[in-house]
């Protein structure tokens, strides 16, 4: 582990965090930007019921990508800076990627054989067995490609990283885009652009790493990697259950109903995207600089800027939302207005809760992220299974909130006990938790827009005054 003075984290650590941060999240905002223009074609193109149906087949898939991650790749990134040499950096990313293709490979075969079942519970009808036999095609092409993806990451080679994130969703909507929307195939055309865009990323990854994880796998690097990374594989496991949602939610209402969701949630693509942003830099530069007295403060600072930015930027969506849905998608998702608000506080309490959290993170306390999980899902099922039926698909999202309170406050707990990191939660929690109830009330019953944009504006800066933001500091981060 590395030990550096307080004057390389300061001009460093946390600069590196915000700039590698923004170009990834640039990169993923590119990409979600093509997936939302891409959807918003193909809802024309598509009936709500058949996009719902390839929806609730993703439930599945999503079960089957977590199945095979075990945590691997996070480990292989924990490990990676202990590496002696470039030959046992090789063999730790070697054994990774085969241990994830094995897995997934194996996965995918038991979807092929039980595709009436699952299609059966995902849909609510078993003649979608064939399409789910198609989708499973798709899942070893993405779960190698997660694990070059790692490894480029150990390598702080973002500008990699975020190109092939641009390039997967340009192959993937492209080629969904040319068989649905060119071709007329409708549900069929969902899952083979799927599957071509998802081997055809996955080979330009293999083309970026091959000559790094060109190592014969190691019985005892995977005993190591299994052993710090299986309380983050059951964590992915379990956070996966949270598509089943969309299951929930067809259960209770319709397909269409599902549709409408995901659109939703496919417009706090930009948060969620940041999220994933996070994870992907934040981690591998703070275990990098762990040593540092200066880390709980950066990371303190850090937590107060991301919150006030993407806070604001969910209330604004969520404000925004009446005036957008009319413009851009057809009348049968105007459902979409009172859903929003609350998945786009839920997910930047999703990022809350990986910041507050860090701190067991270096204290390779991992199994709490397998708890935070099954509390997420705990309650975030116990508010959607009692508001759905009353409210509709938006109750979902208000679990959501619910659970990410909850969770956040369990793992900050817990991290500030192994690490003696002192954050701003709770003021954190107070303005997702203010800001989901604000936005959801005036997106209820629309208000009228100078109203809304009057409230955008005073939640932005009570946001910044309750958070303390300081400005100096933010710039002094760039």
């Amino acid at each position: 582990m590395y030990s550096v003075s307080a004057d390389v984290v300061r001009t460093s650590a946390v600069r590196r965090i915000v700039k590698s941060v923004s170009l990834y999240s640039g990169s993923l905002i590119a990409a979600g930007t093509i997936r939302v223009l891409s959807v918003l074609l193909l809802v024309r193109a598509v009936s709500p019921a058949a996009f719902g149906t390839y929806i609730s087949l993703w439930v599945v898939m999503w079960g089957v990508h977590s199945g095979a991650d075990l945590g691997l790749g996070p480990a292989a990134l924990r490990y990676a800076p202990e590496c002696a040499n470039e030959g046992e950096r090789r063999k730790l990313f070697g054994t990774m990627i085969t241990a994830r293709t094995l897995v997934g490979i194996v996965l995918s075969a038991a979807v092929m054989v039980l595709n009436e079942p699952l299609a059966r519970w995902a849909t609510g009808s078993a003649e979608n067995g064939r399409s789910l036999v198609l989708l499973s095609m798709s899942r070893p092409f993405a779960m190698v490609y997660e694990g070059l993806s790692d490894e480029l990451r150990a390598r702080d080679a973002m500008g990699k990283v975020s190109a092939l994130v641009v390039v997967n969703a340009l192959f993937v909507q492209g080629a969904s885009l040319l068989l649905v929307v060119a071709g007329g195939l409708g549900l069929t055309g969902l899952i083979w652009g799927r599957a071509i865009g998802d081997a055809l990323a996955c080979g330009v990854a293999l083309a970026l790493c091959f000559r790094f994880v060109l190592g014969r796998p190691g019985r005892e690097e995977l005993r190591r990697l299994l052993a710090f990374g299986w309380p983050l594989g059951a964590m992915c496991l379990l956070g996966t259950l949270r598509g089943m949602d969309r299951t929930l939610i067809r259960a209770f209402t319709s397909l269409d109903d599902v549709a409408t969701y995901e659109l939703a949630a496919r417009l706090v693509g930009p948060i969620g995207l940041s999220n994933v942003a996070l994870g992907k830099v934040f981690e591998p530069i703070v275990y990098r600089y762990s040593q540092s007295r200066e880390t709980p403060e950066h990371v303190a600072l850090f937590l107060e800027g991301y919150v006030a930015m993407f806070a604001i930027v969910a209330m604004a969506l969520s404000l925004l939302a009446p005036e957008a849905i009319t413009l851009l998608a057809p009348s049968a998702y105007r459902g979409t207005v009172r859903i929003l608000p609350a998945l786009a506080f839920a997910t930047v309490g999703d990022g809350l809760t990986h910041v507050a959290g860090i701190g067991a993170d270096l204290a390779k306390r991992t199994r709490v992220w397998a708890v935070a999980a099954v509390i997420t899902l705990a309650v975030g099922f116990t508010f959607a299974w009692w508001l759905v039926p009353r409210i509709g698909a938006a109750g979902v999202g208000l679990g959501w909130v619910a659970a990410s309170l909850f969770t956040t406050v369990f793992c900050y707990q817990v991290a500030r006990r192994v690490s003696g990191f002192v954050l701003p939660v709770t003021r954190a929690l107070a303005v997702v938790l203010g800001g989901a109830l604000l936005g959801t009330a005036a997106a209820w019953e629309p208000w009228p827009l100078p109203a809304r944009l009057a409230l955008l504006v005073g939640f932005a800066f009570a946001t910044w005054r309750v958070l303390e933001v300081r400005w100096s500091a933010l710039r002094a981060m760039w």
